[in-house]
């Protein structure tokens, strides 16, 4: 069977956005947000969105497997308790008016 052929075009731009994040966050640069800012932006406007967002989602679920003793079940459980707890952390924030 041929292996799929990575989607080299997803995986810059979702780097991209990394590098970008790391500029604003890591670096202590002060033109770091205009990196991350612009790296947005552009994906923003990008046709491969969709897919530049599927590249990042499945490293992001990698990571959250890993954590999880690269156990699928406990992946998912864990995700939907985070997922349950930022609705309900969400829907207090609605209720004091903040979005």
């Amino acid at each position: 069977m041929t292996e799929p052929t990575p989607d080299y075009h997803a995986r810059a731009g979702m780097y991209r956005l990394l590098v970008g994040y790391g500029a604003m966050t890591l670096t202590g640069n002060p033109g770091g947000a205009a990196v991350y800012n612009s790296a947005l932006d552009n994906a923003l406007a990008d046709p491969r969105l969709k897919r530049i967002l599927n590249q990042l989602v499945g490293v992001v679920f990698a990571t959250h497997l890993q954590s999880c003793g690269d156990d699928p079940k406990a992946t998912v459980e864990m995700i939907v308790r985070e997922l349950r707890a930022a609705e309900d952390l969400a829907g207090l924030d609605d209720q004091d008016g903040e979005r």
